[in-house]
């Protein structure tokens, strides 16, 4: 297994600041959602779908959590386990993936001009 490179941790960090950048510049999210948006209502049609609520947000954020939990115990466990003990340093940047995806959802959401 190789090393962390430089480049392995600042390119999401670049990206991240352009996309943080961009996003106040454009209008992109009011032309990708303006044909499920009646303005003049102002309702947003597809806010409580099925499809979008159960299964895609809430679903898949249990299913994160879930899974969140099962890796980092793995790595807990890996300690313990000669058959795990070489997959552990995988199993701890998978733990901490997990966690920097989900704060930087929060800290965009958080920082969003719409919330």
């Amino acid at each position: 297994m190789r090393g962390l490179r430089w480049w392995d941790v600042l390119a999401p960090v670049v990206l991240a600041a352009f996309l943080l950048w961009l996003y106040p510049q454009t209008d992109w999210d009011h032309r990708l959602l303006a044909p499920y948006f009646d303005a003049l209502s102002q309702q947003f049609y597809l806010r409580d779908h099925i499809l979008l609520t159960a299964v895609m947000h809430d679903g898949l954020k249990i299913g994160l959590q879930v899974l969140a939990a099962l890796v980092f115990f793995l790595f807990l466990l890996a300690k313990n386990d000669p058959r795990l003990l070489p997959q552990r340093r995988r199993l701890l940047w998978l733990s901490l993936g997990i966690l920097f995806t989900t704060l930087s959802v929060v800290i965009l959401k958080k920082m969003s001009i719409h919330a």
